[in-house]
């Protein structure tokens, strides 16, 4: 078995155990049904009420109330290891959404992959551990259509949609940031979950920038630097939280990063349920990060800097985050393919 097919499996088993660890688990500890019945009555486990139509229609509302009241236990909380685990988890996704957008884009991709905003629906919606690995799975079986080129109009666009992509996250965020009540948080969630439907808004304004004469050179590489900056700045704040903010609150590394299945308890079961299901997600995600950046790094780089490409990802992966060391590598990948496009037209 080569080291491909040995990674696609591990893709596959990591795709399955994504599936228990978010979902099984939450249904055997309880929370899940918990989350249930609090969106069929519209009533928290504290009492609180929640809007029981949104559009009227029955098979909308519903699923949009299950969304509410999973990220009320991650926003509407005092204890803030919820919020930050979500803001350092949705801050990998920015990367992850970046690259999505540019393979899903390419002109040789498979079909499955050029569809990013379901793919984003995926994740937001059954969690980046069952999906992830699924999307890279099929992009590394794609072989060297994920090497083929961008049309010009979509990657000259691509700064533009990141800033996007960073943008769409503030509904989700800064609500419960800004002391928001509860119903304007929930107004703020539902917000978010419009925005992925709005790539094509952004690809035309992103048109619209460069031919008033505001391009980049390397707009991909642009992008990956952009998603990979703010990823890693985000990740130190969180970091910078936990261990040096002025109010501690019993925060700690293990507190916001490491699943504690035990923690599901009354009268908090809702709030710790969605904690452990976006620890888990995280977990996951990094290791399908992880492996698929050794993948990347090891494919695009055959030249002595292959290891020394090698060891800046693992240093990004640990000192700035999951989100960071994926921007990197991608980034070596985008720079290596217009080193090989440069070297054809040369030869040409």
């Amino acid at each position: 078995m080569s080291y491909l097919q040995y990674q696609k499996s591990i893709l596959t088993g990591l795709s399955v155990l994504g599936f228990y660890l978010v979902w099984g688990v939450m249904y055997r500890n309880g929370s899940f049904d918990l989350m249930l019945r609090a969106a069929w009555t519209a009533t928290y486990e504290d009492g609180r009420y929640l809007s029981k139509s949104y559009t009227g229609i029955f098979a909308v509302d519903f699923p949009v109330q299950i969304l509410v009241v999973f990220f009320d236990g991650l926003l509407g909380t005092s204890d803030p290891a919820p919020y930050l685990m979500l803001v350092e988890l949705v801050a990998t996704l920015l990367v992850i959404n970046v690259m999505t957008l540019v393979e899903g884009s390419r002109v040789r991709a498979v079909k499955e992959l050029r569809f990013p905003a379901l793919w984003q629906y995926g994740w937001n919606c059954a969690g980046v551990a069952v999906f992830l690995p699924i999307w890279v799975l099929l992009y590394l079986g794609q072989g060297s259509a994920g090497n083929s080129e961008l049309p010009l109009n979509v990657s000259t666009a691509l700064p533009t949609t990141t800033l996007w992509l960073m943008a769409s996250t503030t509904p989700l965020l800064l609500p419960a940031l800004c002391g928001a009540t509860p119903g304007q948080i929930h107004i703020g969630v539902i917000c978010f979950f419009l925005t992925p439907p709005l790539y094509a808004i952004a690809l035309r304004i992103g048109r619209f920038v460069v031919a008033r004469g505001f391009s980049v050179r390397n707009p991909v590489e642009v992008s990956y630097k952009l998603a990979g900056v703010v990823s890693a700045v985000v990740h130190l704040l969180v970091l910078y939280r936990i261990f040096g903010g002025d109010e501690n609150q019993g925060l700690s590394l293990g507190r916001v990063y490491v699943p504690d299945p035990s923690a599901v308890q009354s009268p908090a079961m809702l709030t710790e349920g969605a904690l452990l299901f976006i620890q888990y997600d995280y977990v996951v995600t990094g290791v399908v990060i992880i492996l698929l950046g050794m993948q990347l790094l090891s494919v695009e780089a055959k030249t002595s800097g292959w290891m020394s490409e090698i060891g800046v990802f693992v240093l990004l992966f640990v000192v700035a985050g999951p989100g960071a060391g994926l921007a990197y590598a991608l980034f070596c990948k985008e720079r290596r393919l217009g080193e090989g496009m440069i070297g054809k037209s040369k030869r040409v």
